[in-house]
């Protein structure tokens, strides 16, 4: 339903569609939450505590939290970094690291969250509001395509190690009490997954999002959707692109990742579509014109 194309070489918007409208982010959330840590983490590769504030939310009455993906981090493991932390939360989409950062780097949720707000306040979000750190749903967790773009671009342009991470296709975490020999997390991303369909060795990055259905707080039921956020390095070209609501089930019923296949055809389609072509350089003349009562003759 939403969507935002920009080449990143010329700020060129090459398509657009309800790029002001406010949907759900889903986990496009945890772009922001990359953000927040890289920003204000002193030292990556120290170790984080793991409590049960980080998960309990997963285990309780609310079904928004139930069933939330996850890296398998365990509360009272004592080998994790953020850095770590941050792998979990970029490739394999998990909600406990969300948390586990947040309350890391802030004490509480509400604190995180606040520097969240504070920074798409800052760059120029007029339509978005982040209410956790993992994008599970929650009726005041909200974007736009828009919005999504300005906080991916800055995050691409200007926050070291971001592109790093997100763009790396797995990542091996150390044993804990389940993994005793440790254990590998994959990207979510299918665009950057070999074996997928939707396999494009171009595109680096950057987050998937999903939800396929959500409570609201009557307990009524609605369809969620699919979200995706990736760019796109080829023949000079740069490409980012923010996709909103993508729906979850084909007509049948059946889960399809609508939000990987706009992509591999909106890339496939630009490449193909679209060159820059050098018409004039700066300075050169063209022509010379007459020119009456002005301050020259030509």
């Amino acid at each position: 339903e939403g969507v935002y194309m920009v080449n990143l070489d010329t700020d060129v918007v090459i398509y657009s569609k309800n790029e002001n409208e406010i949907y759900y982010p889903a986990s496009i959330t945890k772009i922001m939450t990359a953000v927040i840590v890289l920003e204000n983490c002193s030292n990556l590769d120290a170790t984080v505590r793991i409590g049960y504030d980080a998960t309990n939310e997963f285990w309780g009455s609310d079904l928004n939290k139930q069933g939330a993906s996850n890296a398998a981090l365990e509360a009272g493991q004592t080998n994790i970094t953020y850095r770590d932390c941050l792998y979990a939360l970029m490739l394999a989409s998990a909600c406990e690291a969300a948390n586990i950062l947040a309350l890391n780097l802030c004490g509480s949720i509400e604190n995180f969250t606040q520097l969240m707000n504070s920074k798409a306040k800052q760059l120029g979000c007029l339509n978005t509001h982040f209410s956790n750190a993992h994008g599970l749903w929650e009726e005041n967790n909200y974007t736009t395509p828009y919005d999504m773009y300005l906080i991916s671009r800055y995050a691409y342009d200007r926050v070291p190690n971001f592109m790093e991470i997100c763009d790396t296709y797995s990542h091996d975490f150390p044993a804990n009490q389940y993994n005793p020999g440790g254990y590998t997390k994959f990207t979510t991303n299918a665009l950057m997954t070999p074996s997928s369909d939707f396999y494009l060795d171009y595109v680096h990055g950057i987050k998937t999002g999903s939800i396929d259905v959500y409570y609201d707080k009557d307990g009524n039921t609605h369809s969620g959707g699919r979200c995706l956020v990736t760019t796109a390095q080829k023949n000079g070209y740069t490409y980012l692109l923010v996709t909103m609501q993508a729906p979850f089930y084909d007509g049948d019923g059946n889960s399809y990742n609508y939000a990987a296949l706009d992509h591999y055809n909106l890339y496939e389609w630009v490449y193909k579509s679209f060159t820059y072509k050098e018409v004039v350089t700066q300075g050169e003349i063209c022509t010379e014109l007459d020119v009456e009562q002005g301050e020259e003759d030509r």
